[in-house]
């Protein structure tokens, strides 16, 4: 299916952009931390998540999102020898 097969291609580049991008991110926050001060005027002030956790939490979900799809997309014959499947508990 022409169609499917375009779909599964473009799920796997974006999972693998995210994958990168997860790696850039996580080597940011082991330099700088998963939380940042804050000041809101001059009486608020106290830590937050970093904008760089932030993106990291969404794109840690949305490659989830995407390796569901995918596992959804395998044929139940190939689920039952895949590795992937198998790796992931199921």
């Amino acid at each position: 299916e022409p169609n499917k097969l375009k779909t599964v291609d473009a799920l796997i580049a974006r999972a693998a952009f995210i994958t990168v991008s997860l790696q850039e991110l996580e080597e940011q926050l082991n330099v700088d931390g998963w939380v940042e001060e804050y000041q809101n005027g001059r009486n608020q002030s106290g830590l937050k998540k970093s904008a760089a956790a932030e993106v990291h939490i969404s794109l840690t979900k949305n490659l989830s999102t995407i390796m569901k799809q995918l596992i959804e997309m395998v044929p139940p014959a190939a689920q039952k020898e895949s590795r992937l499947m198998a790796m992931m508990g199921k």
